[in-house]
């Protein structure tokens, strides 16, 4: 299988353009069929100067590695060169050490990136800047993605939106300025983003409103997470930006993505970007351009309406790329997996629920929608046990996956993303999953309980992850790397932050207060000690996520890597069970 190591500087949940970019392209990475192994290296970021051997070392001979530029030039000169010796490193490039108030800094990273084997940066105005200072003809560049988002009627009230650390190089003092200016329409401004990260800058931008009497128009909403900043944007009317400088600038086309127009400084989202949802102006001219819109507006409406129009690269497409830049070989899911997996699949689904769908739907002619059907292992189970007349349509992105789950089941397929759930089909009878509630965000959850409930579809939701694992015999680790294994699942799987073991139950609720009749029945995995290879497998796979967010959960990684190695010498003599819920939800009458 392919597999990348991610070094991370500190914790990858961290929530800035860079940490979230690394996070959403490792995760449709895995969606591909890449392995990726995050390793958070903790250290004074950009300057290091602490040996990191220790998590350097684990990594295999040969190995791919992407190293993000922000601890690259601080890795000790001699473990970098240890690294690139025996393994293949490619640098991540966000932004520039001297844009970001480092200049003496700028020679010692343009060094450290030429001694890499590649590196990309993740937009076109770094590129650009990385090639010139390397003497190369270009570098590769991965921009951000964005996740199909739901647009919404703006709220036309002068809402301007913010989003952004209070620190100097976000430009809030220059953006104070602009808005002081204009008393007429009244307008409100809130401001997310983190006053911790600089106490000092965020304590005089503080200052600087309550100095020009703006206190009772801008809100400071702090660090938001993701639920919370989509509710953000669905309450503006307009994003404002003004930042000195912005390699790239992943909320500006997270805003437009969600039919919010941009007014902002020169941002390498917007190079290139000819639209009437955008207008880019130096920082004196933030001014008038915000009072052209909030004093106007039709035509604050006109820059709206356009935003409904702007296409923006999905993170799966750039995922994709990165492949390809990298030199790795396109998998898609892995396929060994899913095969593996599915007899345990099968072995635990609840019969009485399926009978209960077909109780809902009725034994006659009837087209039911398997939603992230993989190789349509849900689908064939709920088929070999229920009414022949059924018709199915299989729905995944992984257009492989599909071909292969069509060879296996009669049925229809449609190849696109279960995000965009507005595209669906609704001429159905039903709809089924199986393992994939505990990888949606709540966000996500809310939408889909709506569009189930708009079409009365009654559902089957099979073998979402609840958190219960047990193994035998016991280990005294086993509830810490449990925990954080959990604390994974909550990370962003591509719908946003996920809610891992509880979204059975939080979508049952959901429903229910929907007007549906919700059934809910425990459907375990029970893995015997002489299936080593799944035992593997699952020893692997926990390890892996576990170590990614052990340092997050409070646990030590280095904890988490000794449990594996002794779990692992007990292969033969070690049995797991895992715990799953099965969902059935039929509409009221």
């Amino acid at each position: 299988m392919n597999s990348i190591h991610w070094l991370s500087p500190g914790r990858p949940d961290q929530r800035t353009g860079g940490y979230l970019y690394n996070a959403r392209i490792a995760a449709e990475l895995r969606a591909l069929g890449v392995l990726v192994e995050v390793v958070p290296l903790e250290a004074d970021w950009p300057l290091g100067g602490v040996s990191q051997s220790d998590k350097l070392a684990p990594i295999p001979d040969g190995a791919t590695v992407v190293a993000d530029g922000l601890l690259w030039p601080g890795l000790l000169a001699d473990e970098r060169a240890a690294l690139l010796e025996r393994t293949t490193v490619w640098v991540v490039v966000h932004s520039l050490m001297d844009k970001e108030g480092g200049a003496d800094l700028a020679a010692v990273e343009a060094s450290a990136l030429a001694e890499a084997h590649g590196c990309f940066a993740t937009s076109q105005r770094t590129a650009s800047i990385v090639a010139q200072r390397l003497g190369r003809d270009s570098v590769p560049v991965i921009v951000p993605g964005t996740h199909p988002a739901q647009r919404r009627p703006r709220p036309g009230a002068n809402r301007l939106l913010a989003v952004g650390h209070l620190i100097p190089r976000k430009g809030y003092l220059g953006l104070l300025d602009a808005l002081a200016s204009i008393r007429e329409p009244v307008w409100t401004l809130g401001i997310v983003g983190s006053l911790e990260r600089d106490p000092a800058h965020a304590a005089a931008v503080q200052d600087a409103v309550r100095r020009r009497g703006l206190g009772d128009r801008i809100r400071f909403l702090g660090e938001l997470g993701q639920d919370a900043l989509e509710r953000a944007y669905a309450d503006s009317d307009l994003l404002v930006h003004a930042a000195h400088f912005e390699a790239f600038g992943m909320v500006l086309t997270e805003a437009l993505r969600r039919g919010v127009p941009v007014i902002s400084t020169p941002a390498g989202a917007l190079d290139g970007l000819s639209s009437a949802a955008v207008r880019v102006v130096d920082s004196d001219d933030l001014g008038p351009a915000i009072d052209d819109w909030v004093g106007h507006p039709g035509a604050l409406m006109a820059a709206q309406q356009a935003a409904e129009l702007l296409e923006f690269p999905s993170w799966r497409g750039q995922a994709e790329r990165l492949i390809a830049t990298l030199g790795l070989e396109p998998h898609g899911y892995s396929t060994d997996w899913l095969q593996m997996r599915e007899p345990y699949d099968h072995a635990a689904r609840s019969l009485d629920l399926v009978q209960g769908l077909v109780a809902a739907v009725g034994p006659e002619r009837a087209t039911i929608l398997e939603l992230g059907a993989g190789l349509g292992s849900g689908a064939r189970f709920v088929a070999a046990n229920g009414p022949t007349a059924w018709e199915w349509i299989l729905v995944d992105r992984d257009r492989r996956l599909l071909d292969s789950a069509a060879s296996r089941l009669e049925c229809a397929t449609l190849q696109m993303d279960v995000h965009d759930l507005e595209a669906l089909p609704t001429t159905v009878s039903a709809v089924t999953l199986q393992a994939v509630l505990d990888l949606a965000s709540e966000a996500w959850l809310h939408a889909f309980a709506e569009w189930l409930s708009a079409h009365r579809l009654p559902l089957l939701a099979a073998l979402t992850v609840d958190g219960r694992v047990g193994w035998s015999p016991a280990h005294p680790n086993d509830a810490d790397v449990a925990t954080a294994f959990r604390h994974h699942q909550t990370w962003d799987r591509g719908f946003g932050p996920s809610l891992g073991v509880a979204s059975a139950h939080h979508l049952a609720g959901l429903l229910r207060d929907r007007g549906y009749s919700v059934r809910l029945h425990e459907a375990d995995w029970a893995i015997p000690a002489t299936d080593t290879a799944m035992v593997s497998a699952m020893i692997d796979g926990t390890a892996h996520a576990a170590q990614e967010a052990a340092a997050s959960a409070g646990f030590s990684p280095s904890m988490v890597a000794s449990w594996a190695a002794e779990r692992t010498a007990q292969l033969g003599a070690v049995s797991l069970t895992v715990g799953h819920v099965d969902l059935l939800a039929v509409p009221g009458s």
